[in-house]
């Protein structure tokens, strides 16, 4: 992907549409990013709109959450999904426990192999841990500790890199319910 620029501010660009378009996206992007750690609003480069980027980090609960499921799926290895009423506790119940899925440690299956009574159902609120999600709940990866949104669409992650362990806020013996899941 080649571009050059010239001193009245135009630009040549050579490559695809789409490299095209992802070089702007990026471009675009990237100082929003930057500021994703102040609560203001800021500029967007090309429109100069208002925009915020919402940082939010993995809670207590939702990590207690996605345990529950991590057991779920140990116990019962012959079910692909689980309702999250069966595993989400807490007062943040499945909501934040959702956002998980933009670190790919869990997937959510598609509301139309759900029976509902009027089959208008967005959201299946059947949850799954994918082979990443073990991985993490055992302890063997780590993920970033943030995960950025706009306008309640993921735009990346950022911060340092944790394990489950450091998410916990109570004190917790996580080695103790881990052995006993084997």
């Amino acid at each position: 992907m080649n571009y050059q620029e010239f001193p009245d501010g135009q630009v040549s660009f050579k490559g695809t549409r789409e490299e095209l378009i992802n070089h702007v996206i990026q471009y675009l992007k990237t100082p929003l990013m930057d500021k994703a750690d102040s609560r203001d609003e800021n500029d967007c480069p090309l429109c100069k709109q208002g925009v915020h980027i919402n940082k939010d980090k993995q809670t207590d609960s939702s990590t207690i959450n996605l345990l529950n499921l991590y057991y779920l799926t140990k116990t019962y290895p012959q079910t692909e999904y689980f309702n999250s009423s069966k595993f989400c506790k807490g007062r943040n119940g499945a909501g934040r426990f959702a956002a998980l899925r933009y670190h790919g440690i869990i997937q959510e299956a598609k509301a139309d192999k759900v029976n509902t009574n009027d089959g208008q159902k967005k959201n299946s609120g059947m949850w799954k841990l994918t082979e990443k999600g073990i991985q993490y709940c055992e302890g063997n990866i780590k993920i970033p500790k943030y995960i950025l949104t706009y306008k309640r669409q993921f735009v990346g992650t950022k911060g340092e890199l944790m394990s489950i362990e450091e998410f916990l806020k109570e004190p917790f013996n996580y080695r103790e319910v881990m052995d006993k899941l084997k």
